[in-house]
């Protein structure tokens, strides 16, 4: 028969109501984070909160209309909202239990509330079990996010989480002996209201902390790639993932008109061997792919096209903790995008080379040319002209006066041409270049 309980007071009900109401609002903010980023925990908060949610509900319509059946239900959606905290903690550990665990989990709260509300008489021992249940899977919960703050080493989410669902786990272990009993009425729905809030503002903060990681992950792996061969930008390349938290292994892997052919690989995916189906499936979806395993595989964009997929393997729950898959998508686009630059930059300084080599080239073949003109004006014209003056000295005393006058000036253009000559020549080829140099 069911037990007796407590006379309900009207501050309860309105209580209960409002914490109904906040816990709707909760529901959807975790449906629109599992919509939005589309990962495991989130959409197992986002049954749990729905579950609690129901939980609240039939409480509240059993404090109003008095009908058995309500609180059976009440009982059975607060160990399912047990079993759903249980698996998002697995899931944000990256840990899930076999199925079977699953099954038998959601089938304890539907058989223990039936002897609980129709086979017990005293109400502590039918509302402990489900109490218990909650309290633990909220403490687990809790712990989690600690182990996940100590392991990443910051985050303002995972500590506000963790706090909350490790104080609300305690506050859970007094409802058989004092909220059910109308000692806590009706402070304890506010409690929950504040653990409520305070889960939700976490998550949010969760959410901010990883999108600050991943734009530090963005950043550390799509900067210019700056050393100067195909090899070295290669391996800087990869040598980036691995300053990523968690990232134990990177690779490259290139597709061919053969398929997919892994280039070259840092850490544990130094030799990758056989190529992955989760790069295959990057490859050929152009979508990245993270397993639970915890491998995952970037398409990398070259004018608009799949050309190759960045490979990272690592330990723990996604390592580089980016939450959106468009993100990802547009990780790998900056990380061709990296890659196509440093193939630019590398054509470039090739090609500043090849025109340093030619300036000089043409600057020798300038100064050969200047060195050949001089030599010839000073060696041959100069002399020509020069023994011409002196065929006219000789001449010179076979003439008349009035002859020798006429000469004289024509010995005098000579001297002026020669030089001119020799100014034009040590214009072209000064003689300090060969005697001293530059």
């Amino acid at each position: 028969m069911p037990p007796d309980l407590p006379v309900t007071a009207p501050s309860e009900f309105a209580a209960a109501l409002l914490q109904g109401t906040v816990t709707a609002a909760f529901a959807l903010l975790c449906a629109h984070l599992a919509a939005r980023y589309r990962r495991a925990w989130f959409q197992w908060w986002a049954g749990a909160s729905a579950l609690y949610l129901l939980r609240v509900v039939c409480i509240v319509t059993f404090l109003s209309t008095g009908n058995w059946a309500f609180l059976f239900l009440h009982q059975v959606f607060t160990g399912w909202t047990g079993v759903a905290l249980l698996w998002a903690a697995f899931a944000f550990g990256g840990r899930l239990p076999r199925r079977g665990v699953l099954v038998a989990a959601a089938l304890f709260p539907p058989v223990w509330s039936w002897i609980a509300i129709y086979q017990l008489d005293v109400f502590f021992w039918a509302a402990l079990p489900a109490v218990v249940f909650l309290s633990l899977a909220t403490l687990w919960t809790g712990v989690t996010f600690l182990r996940w703050r100590g392991r990443s080493g910051e985050g303002v989410g995972a500590t506000v989480l963790a706090t909350a669902f490790l104080l609300w786990g305690l506050h859970h272990l007094d409802y058989p002996f004092l909220r059910a009993r109308g000692a806590w009425s009706p402070w304890g729905y506010y409690l929950d209201i504040l653990f409520i809030v305070a889960v939700g503002s976490g998550l949010l903060l969760l959410v901010v902390d990883e999108q600050r990681r991943g734009l530090a992950a963005l950043s550390t792996l799509s900067g210019d790639l700056e050393r100067g061969g195909a090899t070295e930008r290669l391996v800087e390349l990869l040598e980036r993932p691995l300053l990523l938290p968690g990232v134990r292994g990177s690779a490259l892997v290139q597709l061919t008109r053969d398929g997919p052919l892994a280039v070259r690989g840092l850490g544990t995916l130094e030799r990758l061997g056989e190529i992955p189906a989760v790069v295959q499936q990057a490859l050929d979806t152009g979508e990245p792919q993270v397993t639970a395993g915890w491998v995952a595989a970037l398409p990398i964009f070259r004018e608009g096209r799949v050309s190759g997929a960045l490979v990272m393997t690592g330990a723990g729950r996604d390592p580089f903790a980016v939450l959106d898959r468009s993100f990802l998508t547009t990780l790998g686009r900056q990380v061709g995008a990296a890659l196509a630059m440093g193939d630019l930059t590398a054509r470039v300084a090739e090609r500043t080379k090849e025109l340093e080599h030619l300036s000089r080239r043409m600057l020798v073949q300038h100064e050969d040319e200047r060195r050949r003109l001089a030599r010839e004006l000073h060696d041959e014209t100069a002399q020509v002209l020069s023994a011409v003056k002196m065929q006219l000295g000789v001449l010179r005393d076979a003439l008349t006066p009035d002859d020798q006058a006429r000469l004289d000036r024509t010995q005098a253009l000579l001297d002026e041409g020669i030089r001119g000559i020799r100014s034009v020549t040590h214009d072209l080829r000064p003689t300090l270049l060969d005697d001293l140099g530059l």
